[in-house]
């Protein structure tokens, strides 16, 4: 693991500065357009490891936790949920609707014992 860290780190180092280059280049490229400066020094470039995740066990571990912490702890250990607030408010939205709809019934779909019972 530690030589893959190591690798990681200088694929890292290689990135960052093709990164500046281009950046420098644009900034070039603007000055010139532009008559605008731009301060590569200032820009930020964050890397971060993606590694696969096993949402089944993933799903197994949070429901573990549910009892000790808030559901939006829970939903935000999940990878991809962007907005944990975001998602519990689509699921109280998904729990206040009933399945089937009330359109359903209208239209003869269910709740037909009228028919059964004159039939």
């Amino acid at each position: 693991i530690i030589a893959l860290e190591a690798k990681t780190n200088t694929k890292e180092q290689y990135f960052k500065e093709g990164l500046k280059e281009a950046a420098e280049t644009m900034s070039a490229f603007i000055k010139f357009r532009d008559k605008l400066d731009v301060d590569v020094s200032k820009i930020v470039f964050t890397f971060s490891r993606s590694l696969p995740t096993d949402i089944g066990y993933l799903a197994d571990a949070l429901s573990k936790l549910s009892p000790f912490v808030s559901k939006r702890t829970i939903i935000n250990q999940i990878p991809f949920v962007k907005d944990p607030d975001y998602e519990m408010d689509l699921m109280n939205l998904e729990q206040g609707q009933d399945y089937p709809s009330g359109e359903y019934d209208e239209l003869g779909g269910a709740g037909n014992d009228e028919e059964e019972n004159n039939g």
